[in-house]
């Protein structure tokens, strides 16, 4: 199955979560998934309407342990499995690996569930997930408005004559709370477990007590518990995410006694307004070079970069390209040179999001996918920047440390970068002059890296790019090729 704009817009609407996470594209952009990630009670509420095929019930008991992310668009497995004493497990899966397990027991009805007029009953929903967690105790009202239905069936086959309302209107509102209040806009739900009372509640307000909620401060994590009418026990679990990484000029550090080891040079660099390549922009503009960076589709964030280094004082432009394409990257080249003439260093940056997975969430064809992205970003930079490159200038590719210390689930990952690496090294017998510096990061802290607990915790990535820039004065003698390792 694939879960759709349809599935995540339904849910929104249905239960008015609004978290920033799951629906904004350019939010979602700057958090470790790289996109907006589907509604883990969304993939609940799909794995109820799965297995309940029309028929309706009443729940007993569920557990939901959200372990991996889910994502529109790409293709999951939901394997259904019913115990003799009644109790089902639902889990999302790809390859073997377990994304959401949903566990839970029901009692089939032979009556639907009626509806009541309470169902147009409004509340003060938010229209913005809070900064500020709110811990508790809290009385909670919420209520659900039927008008869901129809786009709930449509969506997950959950219709008003299959699924108890003050159910479901639990379910949803366990996705709101998270989203919106505890912990908010920096929200990660882990696991929800509820128990519900044997009644039947013909409403869909829900009102429940909610304890203060508990946080361990080592893992960022909320548990909340609760109950109310319909509801025995309610426990939540969620983590905060950091926020966002920034790390402007001013947060940037010094070369010693002043130095600009790069002053009257221009530097190229690919990817250049996120990450690790932002980091190396501003330090390179430190170290008195100007620049070309190159940025894919952040125009915005383009313009910022910019008017940042400007400030500074650095000769700085900006040039758009996706670096895999070779048409873009052809333009990108022929203005990069009528603009500054040869460059002297180039910085092979520019990289796709990089997911943490096991080699058995991924088939034959979507590994190849990866690596050949990877690889044509380089291809294409070194086809159409190496002409423009100084007879003496340098050409840096940043690569990784796995490739000495390999780690579970980048598989993918690795084989990329060891192609590139392979490349690069083919690339310094080719081309005689220039020299050709493969430079094996450290895991440094970047929107990607940016995790709600870590205990390896990521360097700062200006630390990293001042190291590799006083590497670059350092040539290796008569060879034009080496490695840094920089962990």
């Amino acid at each position: 199955m694939k879960f759709t704009s349809h599935h995540v817009d339904t849910f929104c609407a249905a239960s008015h979560d609004r978290n920033p996470l799951h629906i904004d594209a350019e939010y979602a952009k700057r958090t470790q998934f790289g996109r907006p990630v589907v509604y883990g009670v969304a993939a609940v509420l799909y794995a109820l309407g799965q297995w309940a095929a029309g028929r309706s019930f009443r729940l007993d008991s569920l557990r939901a342990i959200f372990r991996k992310p889910l994502f529109e668009g790409e293709e999951y497995t939901l394997h259904i499995d019913e115990s003799a004493d009644g109790q089902v497990t639902a889990k999302f899966r790809k390859g073997s690996v377990e994304y959401s397990v949903i566990i839970f027991t029901a009692e089939l009805l032979i009556a639907p569930p009626m509806e009541s007029g309470q169902f147009y009953t409004q509340f003060e929903r938010r229209s913005e997930a809070t900064d500020t967690p709110i811990t508790g105790p809290t009385e909670i009202y919420y209520v659900m408005h039927t008008g869901v239905w129809a786009d709930l069936e449509s969506a997950f086959q959950l219709s008003a004559g299959s699924m108890q309302p003050h159910q479901l209107a639990t379910l949803l509102w366990a996705s709101y709370f998270v989203g919106m209040a505890l912990p908010g806009r920096q929200a990660l739900f882990s696991e929800l477990q509820i128990t519900f009372a044997p009644v039947d509640l013909q409403t869909a307000k829900v009102e429940l007590h909610l304890d203060e909620a508990n946080f361990d401060d080592r893992f960022n994590r909320y548990v909340i518990q609760g109950q109310g009418p319909g509801v025995s026990a309610l426990r939540i679990t969620a983590f905060a995410r950091p926020l966002p990484v920034d790390f402007p000029l001013s947060a940037m550090p010094q070369f010693a006694d002043g130095a600009r080891p790069l002053a009257g040079k221009v530097v190229f660099i690919s990817g250049a307004t996120r990450g690790f390549g932002a980091a190396m922009a501003r330090m390179c503009a430190r170290a008195g070079a100007s620049l070309a960076l190159n940025y894919r589709g952040d125009a915005a964030a383009a313009e910022a970069l910019l008017a940042e280094l400007h400030a500074h004082g650095s000769v700085a432009a900006a040039f758009p390209a996706d670096m895999s394409d070779p048409i873009a990257v052809t333009e990108m080249a022929t203005a990069i040179a009528a603009q500054f003439g040869q460059i002297d260093l180039i910085v092979n940056n520019a990289a796709p999001p990089i997911r943490d997975l096991q080699f058995l969430e991924q088939d034959n064809a979507e590994i190849l996918r990866f690596v050949a992205q990877n690889l044509s970003i380089t291809l294409e930079t070194a086809r159409h920047l190496l002409p423009i490159l100084a007879k003496t200038g340098q050409f840096l590719h940043i690569s990784t440390k796995y490739l000495v210390e390999p780690v579970r689930g980048f598989a993918h990952y690795l084989t990329a970068k060891a192609a590139q690496e392979a490349l690069i090294q083919a690339l310094a017998l080719e081309n005689r002059d220039p020299e050709f510096i493969v430079a094996r990061l450290p895991r440094i802290l970047t929107d990607q890296t940016n995790l709600p607990f870590d205990f390896d915790p990521p360097r700062h990535p200006g630390e990293v790019a001042m190291e590799a820039i006083a590497a670059l004065e350092r040539r290796g003698g008569g060879d034009n090729f080496r490695v840094l390792e920089l962990f």
